[in-house]
């Protein structure tokens, strides 16, 4: 080092190893952290060059200023050599390096290395890091928004898929937020005719779920039924389903439910089959809150449960496990469990008043009540014979006789009038016998149960629904496994830790030892979600929390997600940890002026990590990680500058997405829908068929089972 500072860099003979020279030392200085007066010292000797002819120095020039934090002159001179470069041949270089510039140097450059984007796209030379500047340009600036949209046109340009859905997320962040149909138009358009489509959909389709709330519905639920049929990886596959039927279940079902329902049958979903079926704009159900999914049914004491078995009729139906049991009070329960999910059921009965003949029904009571009405029979009987007995003359007589306000008055009806005055027929008569009047004065009281008024309800319920054939044994353990189905989740669950790191806390201690936050951040929590308690008034996902605690929580028909806050979580720094360090992704909003590394906070878990740094009063940007360099979401994505305003509707999607990705990569894990599918064909075959006769009994006198 000290012989080539010795040597003029300008000297054409030295300056190629000189710049290498100076440029490695200038790495090294400022990672030691104390020695960037000596980083900033070399720089100057680069400054004097053409750097447009020695791109070896820029990268050394780039690390002074996104690291050093060069003086203001120093960093103008860096910043004047960087646009000249952008307009030379060697503008890929810059390019390179503009991803990690700070939000003021990337605007100061802007103008340049738009234009050397443009020329990249008309010379078909575009990769994947001009990809991601032109990604990080277009939150801000129109024409690089046109270039993203040029580079899925333009099929002569050969990105791999990573980089084309950098392209997708952040345009999905645009259509977000300024409600941009006609952006959503023009990348649907692009989308559906790209030869990637097939991996395209499935991340585009979940960036956009909340466009819904904005009136693209229609739109989102065209580009799924699309993606279904092209998509052929089944866990993706599924997915996709899942969130077509989601949407579906908010409109009113109309012509294209016929083939999602269709190839739904075919591909024997039977879960979400039913999830269309159940939930069609009915979600939540009525009286139900949205963390509810299942009806609520009585807790029952281990030491009762065999009596509930006895006390229990189930009956199993193709695609149901019901179950009847038997009246203790005045309610009849019936539940029905199917793969969707379980409802219970009291039952009452309605008694309708049938309309009547008033003219019709007040003569046959007057003729029931004569004298002579066995001798009118038997002369009738005698007079006509078996053909006279069968004929009826009453088929005559008009069928409906419409009330005073309907009638015709100028009808002639003395003809029919008189026939019946002189109709000889009358109803046969019925002889009691000894038996009949017997019990016919027995007390219902002496009947016990079997005439009980709730048990005469579900005898017509049962007799109308056809449930003798399909009444089941069950063994002793099917409590168990009732139980077991009962806990096997409907919908997908989620757990996301949110940290916050104040200013200058750079230890896990100290920031897990935070009670409160900035006003900021709880912005931001405020708009992950809800606050919700956990106990007994939370109906939903609780995320392993103790009852009594406070969190954010999220819920939508296919999914479930709450967050465990530092700051809200009770106990001390380890507790904390202990929740915080089981999940999946991890949500970091540090207000410290160094970048949060993440063994930080070490955990055998945090596959994904997103770290917000506030960069100004209204903007947030964003650096994500992950474990595994494969997984693809978004919409966020690395490096990307976000309005405060919207940071935590696409923090959410972006957990989500991430979380949803992560499960599918792994190989084995079922999906929660199939999951449930499995478990509730597992229970439905430990019931057994039973001999009529004792369906009978179980069925229609309960009482008599236990």
């Amino acid at each position: 080092m000290r012989i080539i500072n010795l040597v003029d860099p300008s000297e054409a003979k030295h300056t190629q190893q000189a710049v290498q020279t100076i440029s490695k030392c200038i790495d090294t200085f400022i990672s030691i952290g104390c020695a960037q007066v000596l980083a900033h010292w070399l720089s100057e000797r680069l400054l004097y060059l053409n750097i447009a002819q020695q791109p070896h120095g820029i990268p050394g020039l780039c690390a002074v200023l996104i690291k050093a934090d060069p003086p203001i002159l120093q960093r103008a001179y860096i910043l004047y050599h960087l646009v000249n470069c952008l307009r030379s041949d060697v503008s890929p270089i810059v390019l390179e390096q503009i991803p990690q510039m700070g939000l003021e140097d990337v605007a100061l450059v802007s103008k340049p290395t738009i234009e050397a984007l443009q020329k990249l796209v008309k010379n078909a030379e575009f990769s994947s890091r001009a990809v991601r500047v032109a990604a990080l340009l277009s939150l801000d600036n129109p024409d690089a928004e046109n270039i993203l949209l040029s580079i899925l046109e333009n099929r002569a340009i050969e990105i791999d898929l990573p980089s084309l859905i950098l392209s997708i997320n952040a345009l999905c962040i645009l259509i977000l937020e300024r409600a941009d149909a006609q952006l959503l138009d023009s990348l649907l358009k692009l989308v559906l005719k790209h030869n990637q489509a097939s991996g395209i959909l499935p991340i585009m389709c979940p960036n956009l779920l909340a466009a819904t709330k904005l009136g693209f519905q229609a739109r989102l639920v065209e580009a799924l039924e699309y993606g279904v049929d092209m998509v052929q990886e089944k866990k993706t596959l599924n997915d996709m389903k899942w969130q077509l039927c989601s949407l579906a279940i908010q409109e009113k079902p109309h012509k294209s439910w016929r083939s999602i329902i269709d190839k739904l049958d075919a591909e024997n979903d039977v879960f979400l089959e039913g999830f269309l079926t159940i939930l069609s704009l009915q979600y939540p159900l009525p009286m139900f809150p949205i963390t509810q999914w299942n009806s609520l049914e009585l807790q029952v004491p281990a030491n009762e449960q065999q009596k509930v078995l006895e006390n229990t009729v189930f009956m199993k139906q193709e695609s149901a496990i019901l179950s009847f049991e038997k009246p203790s009070d005045t309610t009849i329960r019936f539940t029905t469990r199917t793969v969707v999910g379980r409802h219970s059921w009291t039952i009452d009965e309605e008694k309708d008043q049938p309309r009547t003949n008033p003219n019709i029904s007040e003569w046959l009571n007057n003729l029931a009540t004569e004298s002579n009405f066995n001798r009118h029979v038997s002369a009738r009987r005698k007079s006509s014979g078996l053909m006279g007995t069968m004929q009826d003359p009453f088929q005559e007589i008009p069928i409906y006789n419409p009330p005073a306000n309907e009638r015709v008055t100028n009808v002639d009806s003395s003809d029919v009038l008189a026939f019946i005055k002189n109709s000889a027929r009358r109803p046969f008569g019925v002889q009691e016998s000894s038996d009949e009047i017997r019990k016919s004065n027995v007390s219902t009281s002496d009947l016990g149960p079997c005439l009980d008024q709730n048990l005469h309800i579900w005898r017509h319920f049962a007799a109308d629904l056809q449930l003798l054939k399909t009444t089941q044994c069950a063994p002793a353990h099917f409590l168990r496994e009732v139980r077991h189905l009962d806990n096997t989740l409907c919908r997908e669950v989620h757990k996301v830790a949110v940290i916050f790191v104040g200013q200058g806390q750079e230890d896990k201690q100290s920031i897990l030892s935070n009670t409160s936050g900035s006003e900021h951040f709880n912005c931001f929590i405020e708009g992950l979600g809800w606050p919700i308690t956990t106990g007994p008034t939370h109906l939903g996902y609780s995320g392993g929390l103790p009852p009594g605690q406070t969190a954010p929580y999220y819920a939508t028909a296919d999914t479930e997600l709450i967050y465990h806050v530092s700051i809200m979580l009770n106990g001390d720094p380890q507790m904390r940890l202990k929740h915080l360090g089981n999940d999946e992704v991890h949500v970091v909003w540090t207000e410290n002026n160094k970048p949060y590394k993440r063994d930080v906070i070490a955990t055998r878990f945090c596959d994904v990590l997103i770290v917000l740094y506030p960069v100004s009063a209204v903007l947030i940007r964003v650096h994500i990680e992950t474990q595994n360099p494969l997984l693809q979401f978004g919409p966020l994505f690395d490096g990307a500058y976000v309005h405060t305003k919207q940071i935590a509707s696409l923090v959410r999607d972006t957990v989500l997405n991430a979380s949803r990705a992560y499960r599918i990569a792994q190989q084995d894990c079922d999906r929660p829908n199939k999951h449930r599918e499995k478990v509730f064909q597992q229970t439905q075959k430990h019931l057994t068929e039973l001999y009529p006769s004792t369906s009978i009994t179980s069925l229609y006198v309960p009482s008599l089972k236990s």
